[in-house]
């Protein structure tokens, strides 16, 4: 590594991300272990799941250090200093109107002490909130600023309100396009993790261009490795992800009811598992109860889940951003029926079979039970394309050459 290249990072990153699942959690977990090899990061962070194994993992890393950003939400303020919070907030957000920014009132002090004794050659926003809390700071010590947009989180927002009829859903979006307007402004790089996303936030920021790079979201090739053999008989169907996350909620939703009862018609013999991150499972009670499913919910590694599965399933309705559901699922050579919403991203490839109708996935599914054993040479077509375009290190070299691209356009 070349020293002459080794910067100060800081990155805000306000939600938990260890462990990492889910897509936006792993793509937190990969930034931060892979640009540690390149550079001296600060991370400033809400409380991890299991910190004892976060503090373990952070001190396995090189030149990584942490700022905890305590939440304060509960803490009780006389009405003088929320009047007082809701004007600082205000100013530093131009978000008079909207509740007090609860990112900004943990964090700002714990930062701007930072930036003052320590000199930063760049900051990394992880969402929109951050962004709006911390640019005018940022830029008043003249930080560049990188957001990384996992979504188009005002369309992301309004594709909620209109599925529920949830009006905070409409208020939110409504903020967040206020932002993604101004990006040109207010960034010195976005980055995102889709073409289409790039494309939609350049339309959206008409008055100021907005320096815009795309780095996909990636897998651990070392770690995800597809198994020697398959030891059951069933048709193995696999679902991953956040079960938190709207979208899959509502993926899980429509399969269950619209697909599911069309291809048991068919007398196959198979098992459905869903795995993923998930606290509360009370709304996920119809696929509990059903003798369909095996819900498993959260788990400590999917290896063993996908070396089971001859198919994953991704039947996604709403949201952006690429699904690491799809890249995770062919790196261990298991075929993917997905939406064509839910492929956004994804390079082409035969082993990701496109469906957008009930019909539809139940023919994909048909068609990849079909092909019995060679749905591995499916599966190792699909291992091929994420060894070529996929693996996190080669992913995050790029990001970090964007990053240096705009810290020496700042320098010079």
């Amino acid at each position: 590594m070349n020293k002459n290249l080794v910067r100060n990072i800081g990155i805000i990153i306000p939600y938990s991300f260890f462990p990492p699942l889910g897509g936006g959690a792993l793509r937190c977990f990969y930034v931060v272990k892979e640009l540690s090899k390149y550079h001296n990061l600060v991370l400033f962070i809400s409380e991890q799941e299991n910190m004892p194994e976060f503090v373990d993992w952070i001190e396995s890393l090189k030149n990584v250090r942490y700022v905890i950003i305590l939440n304060s939400k509960n803490k009780t303020r006389t009405l003088l200093n929320k009047i007082k919070d809701r004007l600082r907030s205000g100013i530093h957000t131009n978000q008079f109107f909207q509740p007090t920014n609860q990112v900004f009132l943990d964090g700002f002090e714990l930062i701007r002490n930072e930036i003052t004794n320590q000199k930063f050659d760049a900051f990394i926003c992880e969402n929109l909130d951050t962004l709006i809390s911390f640019n005018k700071l940022l830029k008043k010590y003249q930080i560049p600023v990188v957001y990384e947009a996992h979504n188009v989180d005002s369309d992301l927002w309004l594709q909620m309100h209109l599925k529920t009829g949830n009006k905070q859903y409409l208020s939110n979006s409504k903020t967040a396009l206020v932002t993604e307007k101004k990006l040109g402004n207010i960034t010195d790089l976005v980055v995102t993790v889709t073409n289409n996303d790039k494309i939609r936030l350049s339309k959206l920021n008409t008055t100021r261009s907005v320096n815009i790079e795309v780095v996909e979201s990636g897998v651990d090739t070392d770690l995800k490795i597809p198994a020697h053999q398959k030891n059951d008989d069933r048709f193995n169907i696999l679902f991953c992800g956040n079960l938190e996350y709207e979208p899959n909620y509502e993926g899980l939703v429509w399969f269950y009811y619209s697909v599911l009862p069309l291809f048991k018609k068919f007398g196959i013999l198979f098992k459905i598992t869903v795995i993923g991150k998930l606290t509360n499972s009370d709304r996920y009670n119809f696929l509990k109860d059903s003798n369909d499913i095996n819900f498993i919910g959260t788990v400590e590694s999917v290896n063993k889940y996908y070396h089971e599965a001859d198919v994953s399933i991704v039947p996604i309705l709403s949201g952006s951003g690429i699904r690491l559901k799809i890249t995770e699922s062919l790196s261990f050579a298991v075929p993917v029926v997905s939406t064509t919403l839910g492929a956004e991203g994804i390079r082409e490839n035969n082993a990701v079979l496109l469906a957008d109708t009930p019909e539809e996935f139940v023919d994909s599914l048909i068609s990849l039970y079909q092909l019995g054993k060679m749905r591995r040479e499916l599966g190792n077509e699909g291992r091929e394309m994420i060894l070529k375009y996929y693996d996190w290190k080669s992913l995050m070299s790029k990001f970090n050459n964007n990053i240096l691209n705009i810290i020496n356009t700042n320098t010079n």
